[in-house]
């Protein structure tokens, strides 16, 4: 059974005008699960907002709000023993690498070797690390054979670092979500859903370009390469939601399936209302 969650991402604009009534509004519209995020870990041991861990242990004990996941980015040695000691307190246990980008083939392999060094960290402090996909990986570098993404599993240790797929991402990727989970298995111990309107149907594919034209998919590119439009509440668009679930329930794995919408047409806390009633609509799922 699948517990939903929610990646505050979904609702940065509120939470950076008002993140304690965010909280509320979230844990009011019946989320008991959120994932955080910490861009900023080179300054910032936290999760943004300035609060100390036991404060915000505190606030999201109150709200009723459990932590299950922060991504976490960069990297630093020296800084994550403080980085990991605030998500220790606030109740969470994986750190979750939240978006790379790669320019050669050496670049990959570097970052894998980063990422076994954070999952080895991580283990040793009773933490669990994770990678999290965009549509990106799937490209095949020019003059290679596989892709970033077939890299990054064969590079890293299976034992470590976990996967969080993003199924929609792989969906862009001309990858076939329910396929993955299956073939991937037990490395896959958490999900993020979102949905994609069957009016941007015609942009669907992000791979296809890529691939052809070769370019650097750095942080601009990406950015620039989807429309606001391409994303939709939950059980409002094409995907196949309920076979995700019921592939995932089957593995058995996975822990997790989080929200995160990268825009939407509604305010933010109307869109995860409406994403509460899509999720509500499948079986498998679990909101406690």
């Amino acid at each position: 059974m699948l517990k939903v969650g929610l990646q505050l991402f979904t609702v940065r604009n509120h939470m950076a005008a008002d993140w304690r009534r965010t909280l509320t509004d979230i844990a009011e519209a019946g989320y008991r699960h959120i994932e955080v995020a910490n861009h900023h870990a080179d300054v910032d041991d936290g999760i943004g907002f300035g609060v100390d861990a036991k404060e915000m242990k505190k606030i999201l004990d109150d709200q009723g709000l459990k932590v299950c996941g922060a991504h976490v980015h960069p990297f630093i040695p020296e800084r994550m023993g403080a980085v990991i000691e605030y998500q220790k307190i606030i109740g969470n246990d994986k750190i979750i690498s939240p978006m790379e980008v790669f320019r050669t083939m050496d670049d990959v392999k570097r970052c894998c070797e980063v990422m076994n060094q954070m999952a080895e960290l991580c283990k040793k402090e009773g933490m669990r690390f994770y990678y999290h996909n965009h549509y990106h990986e799937w490209q095949i570098l020019p003059g290679e054979t596989k892709s970033i993404y077939d890299t990054i599993l064969e590079s890293t240790d299976p034992d470590q670092v976990e996967i969080e797929l993003d199924t929609y991402w792989a969906l862009r990727a001309n990858q076939n979500p329910v396929e993955l989970i299956r073939k991937m298995g037990r490395r896959i111990t958490m999900l993020h859903q979102k949905d994609f309107p069957k009016e941007y149907r015609s942009e669907l594919d992000l791979l296809t370009k890529v691939n052809e034209t070769g370019p650097y998919v750095d942080h601009e590119y990406f950015r620039s390469s989807r429309s606001e439009g391409s994303f939709t509440e939950i059980g409002s668009g094409i995907m196949d939601i309920q076979g995700i679930i019921d592939a995932a329930n089957e593995v058995g794995a996975a822990e997790y399936i989080v929200l995160e919408q990268d825009f939407s047409t509604f305010d933010e806390i109307e869109s995860i209302h409406k994403s509460m009633e899509g999720f509500r609509k499948f079986e498998g799922i679990a909101w406690d």
